[in-house]
């Protein structure tokens, strides 16, 4: 399973109608999230740049993805972020193979303008 961090933002509407009815909004996540076979780890609101953030486990991408999808079809979200995370040892495995191949990296020559150019 795949962990992933869901960052949201409501549109106006739907903090009126959360206002008004006061909904749960893990039950509004949760079928959703199990018919993609996902689990929610946490589930948070957010006072800043974002209404909700949203820590999940799916299979893969495309159960994430599903989600993305279906959350932002639904009407209420201006937004919606998607970003799958690693573990510290799985961030570290990948700095050891970078290490690996970076010799074998040439990156382009940055051409610097001058007024002749």
């Amino acid at each position: 399973m795949a962990l992933y961090i869901f960052t949201v933002k409501y549109t106006a509407e739907s903090w009126a109608t959360q206002i008004h009815d006061q909904g749960n909004v893990l039950e509004r996540l949760e079928p959703a999230v199990a018919s993609l076979k996902g689990t929610i780890n946490g589930c948070y609101y957010a006072v800043g740049d974002y209404d909700l953030v949203l820590l999940a486990e799916f299979p893969g991408d495309e159960e994430a993805s599903a989600m993305s999808l279906i959350t932002k079809a639904g009407g209420s979200l201006e937004s919606i972020t998607r970003t799958r995370l690693m573990s510290v040892e799985q961030g570290l495995s990948a700095m050891r193979l970078a290490a690996q191949v970076a010799p074998s990296y040439h990156p382009p020559v940055t051409h610097k303008m001058t007024h002749a150019d």
